[in-house]
């Protein structure tokens, strides 16, 4: 064979290799890869001067991949619950951005790098570890002090709560948030009702801010409150009565009014809004107890039989027209009653409203419940129970040992779904009181997070206690006011309650109402925004 045959020969066999796909090496795949990977901080956002970190991003980078390999596999575990995830990069990316992570919280992030998106491995590029910023949020209004606060209507006081109408609620709701909260001028035992002017708007904070309040001749009033007249010269104003009840008669389950939570109901659970309040009976007893709207979706309106709003004692007793449905009990009820727990109040039920703006009654949503002391099963005064819906009724969760399943040292808690499944739940803890000043308004001590996901301890469908953080676990939130300076620990601390909202559906937006003081000022509800998702 010629010199030109041989040189024929050569061409025609690195053709054919060519057609193969890349060569890796005459000794095969490499075994090792110096990827210099890391896991950093991204920033979002600046405020009064001070950059601030994504809470739920972090960037991955790496070098370039060995010949052969044109795709990385980045594992992510949580260092808090050791819980792992997997994604693959883009083909030929030497990065990717993180999302839907925990804030405050630490990950381990590993590459490895492969071949195709079937990912046939190779070799691994070693890990790095990044950690979440604080969630920071930023309160509306002027200035640094609760002065220049935005008031989100004019007769706000404490016991809120809100929620959002979907797109496809009647016209004239969609998009907008209604508000239940205890009132000023004497209503304060009650839950009255405030609608916003606007529907929401992820681009105008303005559009959280503005409501109208139906207080007054809307919602639950406390039985036997007769509304003041207005005072003329010369006339004394009337005083707000109070219904004369005797303590011993048990058959009076309403006497006062506390926090409540309305919950839309899909058309499969009867449609309109269901209100979950607490209710302190003439045995001085405190139970979590439901009534149905009789106006549909307008939620105003819980009296059965025609008239504008619940207000008298009859009217809460049996055969009336706002005779509740005791969801949760005390200890010793006929009804739906709990071992060891003395009054149940401030009740959240975890619905999950980016999947549907209504709750369709589905088995295994949860609730939070405060439960007080429980001697024996908490050295806390302040804790919250735990209760599961089982498709009919709410049952409490108990240990073997026959304690409730408590979370301890906690007060507020207030559930937002982040997607997924997962969710989060923001509370006080009253357990520290730095900061406290010598006032009777409550102080909650400073705001914390923690998370939980369905597919920790098995059924994904059902948040059972064990699938949540625990609560030494949990993330401290920062919370700033209008001009950017952030609040200390007098100011957080006198945070009360509070509600967490995605106002248009989507986790990347989200806001809270506050009802906050300074110690000294009544209590009022303003709006913060998430700044830093």
């Amino acid at each position: 064979m010629n010199q030109y045959a041989w040189i024929i020969l050569f061409l025609l066999v690195m053709s054919c290799a060519s057609m193969t796909g890349p060569a890796l090496s005459d000794s095969g795949p490499p075994q090792s890869w110096n990827s210099g990977v890391t896991a950093g901080p991204i920033a979002v956002d600046d405020i009064g001067g001070t950059s601030y970190d994504s809470s739920s991003r972090l960037l991955v980078e790496w070098r370039a991949l060995p010949e052969g390999y044109d795709r990385v596999s980045v594992t992510i575990t949580d260092l808090t619950t050791q819980s792992s995830r997997s994604e693959l990069s883009d083909s030929g990316a030497n990065s990717m951005t993180l999302t839907g992570l925990k804030s405050a919280t630490g990950y381990d992030v590993s590459v490895q790098a492969c071949v195709g998106e079937a990912c046939s491995s190779g070799p691994n590029g070693g890990s790095a570890e990044g950690e979440t910023a604080q969630e920071v949020w930023q309160l509306l209004g002027d200035g640094d002090s609760i002065n220049g606060l935005t008031n989100i209507v004019f007769d706000s006081n404490a016991k809120m709560h809100a929620f959002v109408y979907g797109s496809d609620a009647p016209h004239s709701l969609r998009g907008h948030i209604q508000l239940y909260y205890g009132a000023m001028g004497g209503l304060g035992g009650s839950l009255s009702v405030a609608t916003s002017n606007r529907p929401a708007d992820a681009s105008d904070d303005s559009s959280y801010s503005d409501f109208t309040s139906y207080a007054g001749s809307s919602g639950l009033i406390e039985p036997g409150f007769k509304k003041p007249g207005v005072k003329k010269p010369g006339v004394k104003k009337p005083e707000v009565k109070r219904p004369e009840v005797k303590p011993e008669d048990p058959s009076t389950l309403v006497v006062w009014i506390g926090t409540g939570q309305a919950v839309p109901l899909s058309e499969r659970a009867g449609g309109g809004v269901r209100l979950f309040f607490e209710a302190r009976g003439s045995d001085k007893t405190t139970r979590i107890m439901s009534l149905d709207s009789d106006d549909a979706y307008v939620g105003k309106d819980f009296h059965s039989g025609g008239a504008e709003f619940c207000s008298l004692a009859a009217e809460y007793e049996e055969g009336g027209g706002c005779h509740p449905t005791v969801e949760i009990g005390a200890e010793g009820d006929d009804i739906a009653a709990t071992d060891q727990i003395k009054n149940v109040r401030q009740q959240k039920v975890g619905v999950p409203t980016l999947s549907d703006w209504r709750w369709n009654e589905q088995a295994g949503t949860f609730m939070v419940f405060t439960t007080g002391r429980i001697s024996g099963c908490s050295p806390s005064k302040k804790n919250h129970g735990y209760a599961r819906y089982d498709g009919d009724s709410w049952e409490v969760q108990y240990l073997e040992s026959g304690c409730p399943k408590l979370f301890q040292g906690v007060q507020a808690m207030a559930p937002l779904d982040l997607g997924d499944g997962t969710f989060k739940i923001q509370f006080g803890n009253p357990d520290e009181s730095d900061g406290k000043l010598g006032s009777n308004l409550p102080f909650l001590g400073p705001k914390r997070i923690i998370y939980g996901h369905p597919a920790r301890s098995g059924d994904p469908d059902v948040m059972e206690f064990e699938d949540w953080d625990a609560v030494e676990d949990a993330r401290d939130l920062i919370f700033l006011w209008p001009d950017g300076t952030v609040f200390d620990v007098t100011a957080e601390g006198y945070i009360d309650d509070f509600v967490l909202l995605t106002p248009t559906f989507d986790v990347e937006h989200q806001i809270q109402f506050v009802v906050l003081t300074d110690g000294s000022k009544i209590p009022f509800t303003s709006v913060a925004i998430l700044k830093n998702r």
